[in-house]
């Protein structure tokens, strides 16, 4: 996720760029994945592709997304490959070891 460099984008975790599309989507996730997460996986399995940016909040009325993180990352991992292999989630198993990136990011707090 070189483009998705959060690093360049904010400074206080908050950001209007880049934004939700058809290809990109973010999702709070801090101790659980959101219900929408497999819905967004399938679609992005039956089109072209995607990519699901979790622990991530949208502030709709302002138009920026802030970064909330995510609490427990193994318990949200291991949620996510289970319910992969779950027919519930998806009729097949889509995501692939490699499709999960894991990226820590630290807000710096600035006081004036």
């Amino acid at each position: 996720m070189d483009f998705l460099n959060f690093k360049a984008i904010t400074q206080t975790g908050n950001f209007k760029t880049p934004s939700e599309n058809e290809n990109i989507e973010y999702k709070e996730a801090s101790w659980k994945l959101p219900k929408s997460f497999w819905e967004t996986v399938s679609s992005f399995a039956n089109t072209s592709g995607g990519i699901i940016v979790l622990g991530i909040a949208e502030d709709k009325s302002k138009h920026e997304f802030s970064i909330t993180g995510v609490d427990n990352v193994e318990d949200i991992e291991t949620q996510i490959f289970n319910d992969n292999n779950n027919i519930s989630c998806l009729n097949r198993p889509v995501i692939q070891n490699n499709d999960v990136q894991i990226s820590f990011f630290k807000i710096k707090l600035l006081f004036k």
